[in-house]
C-alpha cells in the first residue's frame, strides 16, 4: 500500500525543505540578503566566474528566465556585472564583483552548517551512505 508520509519524494522534500529554511534562515541571521535565487547564481560563479545565464540554468536546473530575474537583481545589488560574450555578443557573461567574492566563505560555511543540522540525527556512517545513494539517484 502506498503512503504518502513515507514516500521518497515526500521525504526528499521535506528533507530539502528543512535544509533550504534553515539556510535562509542563517543567512538572514547573518545579514546576507541574497536570498535563495541569488544563492542559486553566486555558487555557480564561485565554481566557475565567467558563465553564461544559459549555463547556470543548466547547471542550477532553473530555468533561464528566471536565472535572468535573479541576475537582475544581483546586479543592481553589485554583486556581479554583465559583460556581452567575446564570441556572441547577443549572449552575456556574468562576472563576480569584489562584493559577490566577499560572500562565498560566509555563504559556504552557512550552507554546511545547515547541511550539517539536517543530518544531526545520523550517524558519520549513515550520512555518507545517504549522500552516496542521493549522488547516485542524480546520476552522478
Amino acid at each position: 500500500m502506498f503512503i504518502v508520509n513515507q514516500s521518497l519524494g515526500y521525504l526528499l522534500g521535506q528533507a530539502a525543505k528543512k535544509t533550504v529554511a534553515r539556510f535562509s534562515q542563517l543567512m538572514q541571521e547573518h545579514g546576507i540578503d541574497i536570498g535563495l535565487s541569488g544563492w542559486i547564481v553566486l555558487s555557480r560563479l564561485w565554481e566557475e566566474d565567467g558563465l553564461s545565464q544559459q549555463e547556470i540554468s543548466d547547471r542550477s536546473g532553473v530555468a533561464k528566465p528566471n536565472i535572468s530575474t535573479y541576475c537582475d537583481k544581483l546586479e543592481k545589488e553589485s554583486y556581479l556585472v554583465r559583460a556581452a560574450d567575446q564570441v556572441d555578443r547577443r549572449n552575456y557573461r556574468l562576472f563576480l564583483t569584489n562584493k559577490g567574492k566577499d560572500l562565498k566563505a560566509r555563504c559556504q560555511q552557512l550552507a554546511q552548517q545547515s547541511n550539517e543540522e539536517t543530518l544531526l540525527n545520523l550517524t558519520e556512517e549513515e550520512s555518507a551512505i545517504l549522500i552516496k545513494l542521493l549522488r547516485k539517484l542524480h546520476g552522478e
